[in-house]
Parts: C-alpha cells; structure tokens; sequence
C-alpha cells in the first residue's frame, strides 16, 4: 500500500464537519474539487498573521491614536485611571464621589 500524500486546503464556508477558516489535508482530486468549488482555498503554511496595520487598510479604516474628549479629560489609553490619576476609573465623570 502506497502513502498517499494530501494538499491542504482552508475552507471558505461550513462544509460537511468542517467550519469556515479551519485548515485540513485531502487527497490531491478531493483537494481540487474542494478549490474549484469554491468551498476552500489552497493553504500555504508561510502565510502570517495579519499586523494590525495591515488589518486597518483591509477595512479602510484608520488605526486610532490616542484620542482626548473636547474637554480633554479623557485619557484614550485604554487604562482604568482617572484624568486625575486618582485612580478612580471615572474617565472624566463630573461628579466627585469619595
């Protein structure tokens, strides 16, 4: 009995047990028929992941900085902090709980 050797494919949609973006290996014919069915993709395992540049221009929107309120209280970097560093997590609330 000879090894036969697969092709790896990543499916485009569900297809029979396998969901969208899951990579399996066929027979070369099955493999085909899969592509030219539009249900997968050859797969190639030197694709890398998508840098968070490269995602931004794929949907056309810009990355987004660091940004202030209009009355600049905010902090824009994702921390949990205060605009007056006290800790309290209000991003700019203007009430002044103890």
């Amino acid at each position: 009995m000879s090894k036969q050797d697969n092709v790896a494919v990543q499916f485009l949609k569900t297809w029979r047990g396998y969901n969208k973006g899951e990579v399996a290996g066929f027979p070369a014919e099955q493999a085909e028929a899969l592509v030219n069915g539009k249900v997968a993709e050859p797969y190639s395992s030197v694709k890398k992941p998508a840098t968070k540049q490269e995602k931004g221009a794929a949907t056309g929107k810009p990355p987004v900085a660091n940004q202030t309120t209009a009355d600049g209280k905010g902090t824009g970097d994702g921390s949990d902090k205060s605009p007056d560093d006290n800790g309290a997590g209000t991003g700019g609330a203007d009430d002044d709980r103890p």
